[in-house]
Parts: structure tokens; C-alpha cells; sequence
């Protein structure tokens, strides 16, 4: 599940695997990661990550990459 809000994204991640393909996705897109953690919620993790990134870039940006990961996954 992909949470967005006007000061933050977060992404429910339901094995450790899909945190670690979302870094690679925000590598491959240049950004920089400031800040990444997963958090154990009942049954489930969440992962929350602060990115560092350039002028002009879109959450639009961001987030076609990562609905294009979790279409793959499920």
C-alpha cells in the first residue's frame, strides 16, 4: 500500500525484499537517501524513507516507479 500525503509517502512493505528494491528504485532515479527505516506493526513492516531530491523533479516521478515495482511484485 502506497500512502501519499502533502509532506510524506509512505509504503507498507510486507517482506523486508520490497525495501530493498524500493532503494534501488529511488538509485536508479538519482535521489538521495537521507533517511531510511522499517518498523515491524503487528503482522506487518512499514518502511519510511526521507529522500533528498532535485529541483523540478514530481512526486508523479517518484511514484510511477514504485506502482511499476509492486505491480511485479503482486
Amino acid at each position: 500500500m502506497l500512502i501519499l500525503t502533502p509532506h510524506a509517502t509512505q509504503m507498507q512493505c510486507r517482506d523486508y525484499g520490497l525495501f530493498l528494491d524500493t532503494t534501488q528504485a529511488f538509485k536508479r532515479l538519482k535521489l538521495t537517501i537521507l533517511e531510511g527505516t522499517l518498523q515491524s506493526m503487528s503482522t506487518e513492516q512499514w518502511a519510511h524513507f526521507i529522500v533528498q531530491v532535485p529541483i523540478g523533479f514530481n512526486r508523479i516521478d517518484i511514484l510511477w516507479p514504485l506502482m511499476q515495482l509492486l505491480q511485479f511484485k503482486f
